[in-house]
């Protein structure tokens, strides 16, 4: 049995095609197709079902892995190395508490991002990675 080989250049124009990467300038040699971000973050919503839950889990597996990387690849010996940290808590939230609470934990990155960009940014800033997750544990109450 025979089975054909994905090919990445679909899964990129798949991306692409969704607004979460784009084309970035082709290298001078005009030999590779680079590809860049197209956003300064990315939100998974677990809401849908079937393939696409598969794919927003695939996705956020991947960013955790990525954050535990750069904790590993950051120096102890980096001037910045202060503000490393990750944070773990389990609050006892009613379902419109853990709404609002997703909704000010994404307005205050909102805040903190400020338009600024990769090439457009004020001088001693720097690049830092967030990742925070909403999750509900366990099974419902009855009562909710």
């Amino acid at each position: 049995m025979h089975q054909s080989q994905s090919n990445p250049g679909d899964h990129l124009r798949a991306l692409e095609k969704w607004g979460i990467i784009e084309r970035a300038e082709e290298t001078a040699d005009g030999r590779e197709r680079p590809w860049r971000s197209k956003a300064a973050s990315l939100r998974i919503d677990s809401t849908s079902a079937g393939a696409g839950r598969l794919a927003g889990q695939a996705i956020m597996r991947t960013a955790v892995d990525r954050v535990l990387a750069q904790f590993e690849e950051l120096s102890d010996e980096d001037p910045w190395d202060d503000v490393s940290m990750m944070s773990r808590s389990r609050l006892w939230l009613t379902h419109d508490e853990a709404v609002r609470f997703g909704q000010e934990l994404s307005e205050l990155v909102d805040r903190y991002k400020q338009h600024r960009t990769q090439s457009d940014h004020p001088a001693g800033t720097r690049a830092v990675g967030s990742l925070y997750a909403v999750v509900p544990l366990g099974k419902p109450a009855e009562d909710s």
